[in-house]
């Protein structure tokens, strides 16, 4: 019990509550991206963010700031409880069953987000606290909210957005408050990570190019990765501040590692470019951590470790999920036999080799290069070979008929099937559609978007 009471004492509360709340978010973008849109996690992973930002409002306040000006809280609690006691039952009847956890995740965001609003009010007005942020930065992100809020947009994250991080901006936070929740951010991202990519190395087997890892499409996990990437980075440069244990520092720098080669299995060229500058902001905070001209040294060991880890990480990911023959295919990627199944055997043709895997991902860059060749000298359309060129959820895959095609001008695909093998030409396509669409007042949901190929809107 004295070793409870020990360790007990030694955990940072609001540290390990934000972390617990970032690491819900990384769950809760996964169940987003790989659910289907009427399966009750859907909604409630989304709507769960009301809930996680109250809770790290809370972390920040103290049971004196309620006793003090007790009045508007318990006006709020008697209301909410009211409210709670007609307005859910009724709600309940009319969504339907898929809803009724949203429904609920829903009503408890905007109960406690109120004690949040009350208290950022009190604060604000009342008691005349003032927080210290960079003005100008602050107020085009007011005036960006409120483009957004007042757009032709029908979307309601942006009120919900304004709301929950205003109220966060404007809480008076004490600088041993600020490091819990910005150490809590970090360690919420890396757990996710850990957790997201675990539970893929049990049941993801690497039967497709392009590594999916947790998610349906490798772009989406390589953006994930990439965030996880910048959270283990700005670990390394805590626990190097504050010269911890150099295993510790080690086990970090080969997680990087290994996020890394994740990252370069996705074969997504924007995720290697981001990869790329966050590393290099990291190498330049590690030498004003360190006080020393450590950058061309730094540089050197990171692409080491990268080295070391891809043939490591490449054999995780290979055969880690022939040991838990348990495979897990998700809505939104669909279901193929040439993919690997739980009876098909650990040596199976289906598993990508790491020839092939190394191979691919050099071709992708020759095939940048070929590009832009042709675009250069012969305005051709590129190879004839693409890998993987629209996965499955970055383009909502839609197939009119014939009669829709040739009578509605939206639905003539901008290229052919020849021209996208051209991957500028694609983005160039693609880019060219938004910036010629772009306003200020934004655009409904049914006037985004346009045909790219024939199955293939964007």
């Amino acid at each position: 019990m004295s070793f409870l009471k020990k360790a007990a004492a030694k955990i940072n509360v609001q540290m390990t509550l934000v972390a617990f709340c970032i690491l819900a978010v990384c769950v809760g973008t996964q169940q987003l991206m790989t659910v289907a849109w009427d399966a009750w996690s859907h909604d409630f992973s989304r709507d769960a963010i009301g809930v996680l930002m109250a809770v790290i409002l809370f972390t920040n306040y103290k049971w004196s700031d309620f006793v003090k000006y007790k009045v508007p809280y318990i006006i709020w609690s008697v209301v909410s409880v009211l409210a709670g006691i007609f307005i859910l039952p009724i709600a309940f009847e009319r969504r339907p069953d898929f809803l009724k956890a949203d429904t609920v995740i829903i009503a408890l965001g905007v109960f406690l987000m109120g004690y949040c609003v009350i208290h950022t009010v009190i604060s604000f007005f009342v008691e005349k606290y003032r927080p210290k942020f960079y003005l100008p930065l602050f107020i085009i992100w007011i005036v960006m909210l409120l483009l957004m809020i007042f757009s032709r947009s029908d979307y309601l994250w942006p009120e919900c957005y304004f709301v929950m991080f205003l109220c966060y901006y404007l809480t008076p936070q004490t600088p041993e408050q600020r490091k819990n929740v910005t150490l809590g951010l970090i360690n919420g991202m890396v757990l996710g990570f850990i957790l997201i990519q675990a539970h893929a190395l049990l049941c993801r087997p690497y039967d497709k190019l392009r590594y999916r890892g947790n998610f349906c499409n490798p772009n989406h996990n390589c953006i994930f990765l990439c965030m996880c990437l910048a959270a283990i980075l700005a670990k390394i440069l805590f626990v190097t501040k504050s010269n911890q244990k150099k295993i510790v520092r080690i086990f970090y720098f080969l997680l990087a590692g290994s996020d890394y080669a994740f990252i370069f299995m996705t074969m997504c060229r924007s995720g290697y470019f981001s990869a790329f500058l966050a590393t290099i902001l990291f190498l330049i905070a590690y030498c004003r951590v360190k006080g020393k001209k450590l950058f061309i040294r730094m540089g050197m060991l990171m692409a080491a470790i990268f080295v070391f880890m891809v043939p490591v990480t490449y054999l995780a990911v290979r055969y880690i999920p022939t040991i838990h023959p348990h495979v897990l295919f998700y809505h939104e990627e669909g279901y193929s036999e040439d993919w690997v199944h739980s009876w098909d055997p650990w040596d199976s043709e289906k598993y990508i080799s790491f020839e092939k895997m190394m191979h691919w991902i050099f071709e992708r860059f020759e095939s940048v290069k070929d590009a832009l060749e042709d675009l250069q000298n012969t305005g051709s359309t590129g190879r004839g070979e693409s890998v993987d060129l629209f996965p499955s959820t970055v383009l909502a895959s839609t197939q009119p008929g014939t009669a829709d095609i040739e009578t509605d001008p939206d639905e003539i695909p901008a290229l052919t099937d020849e021209e996208a093998k051209n991957p500028l030409t694609v983005r160039k396509t693609i880019y060219e559609w938004y910036f010629k669409h772009l306003t200020f007042r934004g655009m409904p949901y049914d006037e985004q978007g346009f045909r790219l190929l024939e199955h293939h809107w964007i």
